[in-house]
């Protein structure tokens, strides 16, 4: 069985190093390792040309866009499946290991993502799902791209990314979950893994994202939401968080509200904007 890793990378040499590092300490050793690289120097170029692997194929782009980066990816790709990881991720030496060991040609696997800098989850994570079918509601909250495992011919069936979804894109999130719900359509299932592990740091700045990045997911989500409308409990998850944001606006002060306000615009911005497509 053979993986085929895809990474995405912009300026972050340091990172990439660190996340190869962690590919090449792999107890399961048939891959490839798939880079698109839209960094604004040649500095990743120059580094990955030093490792003289045969198994990295390497291309710089100059397009900003990690949905279309990771389509580019997708048709160079020769593995069975898929693996999508950030480059300032990096994997458990048994991660490939668990993934062969779990992975079937209608399944897709969300590892467990652990953040190095508040050291504990990446997302609110339960155990009682462990090697479980994700529910729908499960799916939108805890199935972060760097953590999913798939086979190719989901590409196949299901469709590549859709480049209007995720950093650089028209919506800046959403694009993995959009992946997720078209799949589920052609009979695919989202299976959660504990022991598939992987880390990824997330650097105190993003914790406390300014209003226009605030704003800017949460249109991705309200587009999502309405993209996938015919999904009937799709409809009770938006109210669910409507609702949720509502609150926030009355209870907060400050600060705090105007972030509330800001996600509440911005969702439905982003709900009625993809609505009049």
């Amino acid at each position: 069985m053979k993986f085929s890793l895809i990474i995405g990378t912009l300026d972050r040499t340091e990172a990439i190093a660190i996340c190869l590092k962690s590919i090449f300490e792999q107890t399961w050793q048939d891959y490839e390792i798939i880079i698109i690289d839209q960094s604004s120097n040649k500095l990743t170029e120059n580094y990955i040309n030093t490792l003289e692997d045969k198994r990295i194929k390497y291309k710089h782009v100059c397009y900003k866009g990690l949905s279309k980066a990771r389509n580019d990816a997708l048709r160079m790709a020769t593995g069975e499946y898929v693996c999508l990881i950030d480059d300032d991720a990096n994997y458990a030496s048994e991660y490939l290991s668990i993934a062969a060991e779990n992975t079937d040609s209608r399944t897709i696997l969300s590892g467990h993502i652990y953040d190095t800098v508040k050291q504990g989850d990446f997302v609110g994570y339960k155990t009682k799902y462990n090697k479980k079918k994700l529910s729908l509601r499960m799916i939108i909250r805890t199935c972060p791209s760097a953590g999913l495992v798939f086979p190719m011919k989901m590409i196949q069936e299901s469709g590549f990314f859709d480049e209007q979804f995720g950093i650089g894109g028209f919506y800046g999130s959403g694009e993995e979950t959009d992946l997720i719900l078209r799949a589920l359509k052609y009979g695919y299932r989202v299976k959660y893994l504990t022991e598939m592990t992987l880390s990824h740091p997330v650097p105190a700045i993003k914790r406390q994202l300014s209003h226009q990045k605030r704003k800017m997911y949460a249109e991705g989500l309200g587009a999502l939401f309405s993209k996938h409308k015919g999904y009937k409990i799709l409809t009770l998850l938006r109210i669910e968080h409507k609702l949720r944001l509502i609150a926030k606006i009355l209870v907060f002060k400050g600060e705090k509200k105007e972030l509330a306000i800001n996600e509440y615009n911005g969702f439905k911005e982003g709900y009625s904007r993809y609505a009049k497509k």
